[in-house]
């Protein structure tokens, strides 16, 4: 009898249970097998409070031990994923190609408890949609697809009478026409995607949406109209809104307190002056995390006023990522005074003075330094190494691109692909 296969049939059958797998942790560690130390940490970090100093330390063992054996513990599913991420102790997360994963996906569901799927370049039909996997995935994000509107309209509609609790479509060409028949998921994300499509999946008035993310490209000379596209948020209890790449002009003026009472995330292009005006009438809205990305933020007029308004003062996480800040900014980024709930404080890939990453560094004390993500990618390596050594507590990182998809500091490639979960939504 294999005793690993009837401890995996156990933790297939409860998933969101944490018990089979510690009782599979228990019995691997007293035969000394790392992986039993390994789900346990997992396990244990998903209820420590989020970028606590238990939660990292844990977090660099899991890396020491995923660098170490990750592949090992992938077994085939290597082969299938890259990347993959572990969760729990089990791989959670992959992607693969839609011909390599649809015709294994029976054996793969019976390898992993997985939970989130990226199928990358098919063709949308009723036959995908109807496969078994689709409604048993909490999560599943089609990559760039091919579609007709008619072959859209059909899948959409067939996926949508079971679907799966979040749905994300990026670089679709022609493939969201339909998006009314998801009005039953909980988190829609959609990239490149035309407005009147997004406008009709709104006007559905989605009762359990609680995320909603939309953008093109950053690239992309058409900037959305976020105006068209938040009229109908009214209908929906929002907890999370992103706004990817170009809004139009002053467009933060269509939220109000009424949509977005319940939103507890926001992600936006750099806003504009009147932008954050919009942001500080909401004052019945509480933010749990900010961010502002892949941008070049305003002149430090509006940073100052944009860091005081109300929404944001309760902040636990602020991400400034991917940004061109103004000079002597610091006094603006000197967060931990400002906002006392503040535990993260996000900086990859922002280009900073060296005299004002030196200046906001020395104002945070050593606990608060070792939540303060920064990227040394426009840094020169004689200013890198002078601040490694001065402040060694500090999460130092370059964020890079490989294949289609951008790893930053959300997830730590350890080995091979594999992938180690960095952090969970802050609720």
């Amino acid at each position: 009898m294999d005793v690993h296969r009837v401890f995996l049939d156990e933790i297939l059958a409860h998933p969101d249970d944490d018990a089979p797998r510690l009782v599979y942790a228990d019995w691997l560690s007293e035969r000394e097998d790392p992986r039993g130390e390994f789900i346990r940490l997992q396990c244990e970090r998903e209820r420590l409070p989020q970028y606590s100093l238990e939660a990292q330390q844990s977090l660099l063992r899991e890396r020491e031990l995923a660098s170490r054996h990750g592949r090992e513990w992938a077994g085939e599913l290597h082969e299938m994923f890259y990347p993959y991420r572990f969760r729990r102790g089990f791989i959670a997360w992959g992607r693969s190609s839609t011909h390599q994963f649809v015709p294994a996906a029976e054996r793969v569901l019976r390898m992993t408890p997985l939970e989130r799927l990226v199928l990358a370049r098919g063709a949308m039909s009723e036959e995908l949609a109807s496969q078994p996997f689709m409604s048993r995935l909490q999560s599943v994000t089609l990559q760039k697809f091919r579609s007709t509107e008619e072959s859209s309209e059909r899948f959409l509609r067939r996926l949508g009478r079971r679907p799966p609790a979040e749905v994300s479509l990026s670089e679709c060409v022609g493939a969201t026409r339909g998006l009314h028949w998801l009005r039953d998921v909980r988190s829609l994300r959609l990239y490149d995607t035309h407005d009147s499509d997004v406008r009709d999946f709104l006007a559905a008035a989605p009762p359990r949406l609680h995320t909603f993310v939309v953008g093109r490209s950053i690239h992309d000379q058409h900037p959305l109209s976020l105006g068209d596209v938040v009229q109908q948020l009214g209908h929906c209890y929002l907890r999370r809104l992103e706004v990817f790449g170009q809004i139009e002009e002053d467009e933060l003026g269509c939220l109000s307190a009424g949509c977005c009472e319940g939103l507890k995330h926001l992600l936006i292009p750099a806003p504009s002056r009147a932008d954050v005006e919009a942001l500080a009438r909401l004052e019945s809205v509480r933010l749990t995390s900010f961010s502002v990305e892949h941008s070049a933020l305003p002149p430090t007029d509006t940073l100052e006023p944009l860091l005081s308004a109300a929404p944001l003062q309760q902040l636990r996480a602020l991400k400034l990522r991917y940004l061109q800040l103004p000079p002597r900014c610091a006094d603006e980024l000197v967060a931990w005074q400002r906002f006392p709930e503040l535990v993260s404080l996000d900086l990859l890939g922002t280009s900073m003075e060296p005299g004002d990453a030196s200046m906001l560094l020395t104002a945070a004390s050593p606990p608060q330094r070792s939540r303060i993500r920064m990227s040394t990618d426009a840094m020169s390596l004689k200013v890198r190494c002078q601040l490694r050594e001065q402040f060694p507590d500090v999460q130092w990182q370059r964020a890079f691109y490989g294949g289609d998809e951008a790893v930053t500091g959300d997830q730590a490639v350890v080995a091979d692909g594999t992938v180690v979960e960095n952090e969970v939504d802050l609720v």
